[in-house]
């Protein structure tokens, strides 16, 4: 079975009402950190706070290569 990679793009913020990490991650076919630090990402702590904030804002963003068998939409 044929493989192909994709970016999975990280993103590690600071809860703004109590400080505990929230992450979320996206996939993309571009490696570049800039188009995900311009966007909005809609975050949700455990402490129940939820919210939007721009990737520029994220204490950490990095990328994996990730493989997807070629026959699997990303």
């Amino acid at each position: 079975m044929r493989t192909s990679h994709v970016f999975v793009h990280v993103l590690l913020f600071e809860c703004p009402k109590c400080g505990k990490p929230v992450s979320t991650h996206h996939t993309s076919s571009d490696s570049n950190l800039e188009l995900v630090d311009g966007s909005a990402h809609d975050l949700t702590c455990q402490c129940g706070w939820s919210g939007s904030q721009l990737g520029l804002r994220a204490r950490r963003h990095w990328t994996e290569s990730w493989p997807v068998p070629a026959s699997s939409p990303v």
